[in-house]
């Protein structure tokens, strides 16, 4: 049931005129931003929402002493150190 090349670009030939008429044929869909808003993607939990401005900061405070803590580059006094700060920084934050 194998056909050849010329029969294969016979089909062809007579086949894509017609899906190019379908496609020409459907009215064009204009897109405006309320179609393309997902409701369900619009909802989600903000666990940062409801901090205070000191407690975002020491939130970032205490982000940026455990990308510190992750350096092989530290001092063991580096270390301790800031170790000592992230746990001030996770009392504060806990209180």
């Amino acid at each position: 049931m194998s056909m050849s090349i010329p029969e294969l670009v016979d089909r062809a030939i007579t086949i894509l005129p017609l899906l190019a008429f379908t496609v020409a044929a459907q009215p064009p869909l204009i897109a405006s931003w309320p179609m393309l808003l997902d409701a369900e993607a619009q909802t989600y939990e903000d666990p940062y929402r409801d901090l205070t401005s000191p407690q975002m900061e020491k939130l970032m405070a205490l982000a940026r002493v455990q990308q510190g803590l992750l350096s092989s580059e530290l001092s063991d006094a580096e270390v301790e150190d800031l170790q000592q700060r992230a746990e001030v920084l996770n009392e504060d934050l806990a209180s």
